[in-house]
């Protein structure tokens, strides 16, 4: 394990409940006053910057399965990657959405809402996911609070040798074991579609009729795992 004083800060994700720092190198990020050159922008109404820099994931198209969605390929991804993904995201006052993809944060070497490893939140419930590239695998609810209006949540998605693991504002909410491959068949498994292609960070919001999506993200970090300090 690297010495921890060579890890400090914005790469890492601290679970501190258990006491666990897990460290990063970071190789890409995305912050406040950066533009949106390079993602690839799609939906009804494409993201933009909001005034306080973020990414702005809207829509307000009074039509069922409405989106906002933002892709980003991480060149030099292809194969193996122990990763830490993190973002902070804000659930704004004019959001009404209750669909079960209300927003999403996905890491998966496909660009396609749904696969790979992610997390979605909706008024209801939340899901830790870890799928192949045709929705096989694992996916998990969990009794983690809905997001918050005006509340700005710490997401941290993280791949292991061992396992996938999400922590909420540094609580470790979910760990599903990559040898666990749940409906997928053996010739495509989470861990085996994981390893086929570049990866691809995805940020998604969907509505139903009558319904607004509106989250903001920022502070977005793609690490390499090199560790875990206890």
């Amino acid at each position: 394990m690297p010495p921890r004083s060579r890890y400090r800060g914005e790469s890492n994700a601290y679970d501190t409940a258990n006491n666990k720092v897990y460290l990063g190198d970071m190789i890409w990020s995305w912050q406040v006053g950066n533009d949106l050159t390079g993602w690839t922008l799609g939906g009804a109404t494409v993201p933009t910057i909001s005034a306080d820099g973020q990414i702005d994931l809207y829509d307000a198209t009074n039509l069922a399965n409405q989106t906002s969605s933002a892709y980003f390929t991480l060149l030099n991804t292809l194969g193996q990657l122990y990763c830490i993904f993190h973002c902070k995201f804000t659930r704004q006052a004019d959001d009404t959405g209750a669909d079960d993809y209300e927003f999403l944060a996905q890491i998966a070497p496909i660009i396609s809402a749904g696969r790979g490893l992610y997390w979605r939140g909706s008024n209801a419930v939340s899901y830790h996911v870890w799928y192949n590239n045709n929705y096989g695998g694992n996916s998990v609810a969990l009794t983690y609070p809905a997001p918050v209006v005006g509340q700005e949540h710490d997401l941290s998605i993280i791949l292991t040798p061992k396992s996938s693991i999400v922590i909420m504002d540094n609580i470790k909410i979910n760990e599903i074991l990559t040898s666990n491959i749940g409906g997928a068949v053996l010739s495509a498994t989470p861990y085996n579609d994981w390893l086929t292609a570049n990866k691809t960070i995805n940020f998604f919001v969907r509505h139903q009729a009558g319904q607004v999506s509106h989250y903001r993200v920022r502070d977005i970090r793609v690490s390499r795992l090199v560790g875990v300090s206890v």
